[in-house]
């Protein structure tokens, strides 16, 4: 029997399709590497096609649109690797740093505690990534200071005013919000 035009094709088995994203991830590699970076973002746009599941090739994907300045579509790639794997490392490392080259301080400041928290498994922690984790320590230290001040402004008088164990239990709050400072119960 012959397949009428109406009669879809049949899906490429799992190892065609892991074959198709091998080849367009390397031929997007090569034009990461000469610095086109257009085609490089339509080589890793077919190998997510045929591997959504992978996050590197998402990441790959990130990178080409990050050197192309296009910063939904970049997001958009760090989101498609953080479905694949919720704990991948580089996905929200490259996340807090367009969070926080966008200006988007919650969001980099999320981003960043998380990156932070894994990086406590990294031995030995490379030079490069050393470097970029300070950064991000003295980023997130500046905004939780930022924070303080604005807290401290806009509630100084009211605080002043509570009752000396209410002022104690909102200051332990504050401090918790601003830097995660365990707060214990006293009975």
């Amino acid at each position: 029997r012959y397949a009428s035009a109406m009669t879809p094709a049949p899906a490429p088995a799992p190892a065609q399709r892991a074959a198709e994203a091998r080849a367009a991830n390397s031929a997007g590699m090569a034009a990461l590497s000469r610095g086109d970076f257009q085609t490089a973002a339509g080589h890793f746009d077919q190998a997510v096609v045929a591997d959504p599941s992978a996050p590197e090739l998402w990441r790959n994907l990130a990178h080409a649109r990050r050197e192309l300045n296009e910063d939904e579509a970049e997001r958009a790639a760090l989101e498609g690797a953080l479905s694949a794997d919720r704990t991948d490392f580089m996905a929200w490392l490259r996340k807090g740093q367009l969070h926080q080259r966008l200006g988007e301080e919650r969001d980099a400041m999320i981003a960043w505690n998380g990156v932070l928290q894994m990086a406590g498994a990294i031995q030995p922690m490379p030079d490069a990534l050393a470097a970029i984790l300070a950064e991000a320590r003295r980023y997130c230290e500046e905004l939780r200071d930022r924070m303080r001040e604005r807290i401290d402004r806009d509630l100084g008088k009211d605080l002043a005013a509570l009752p000396a164990t209410a002022a104690r239990r909102v200051s332990a709050f504050i401090d918790h919000a601003t830097t995660g400072r365990t707060i214990y119960r006293n009975d």
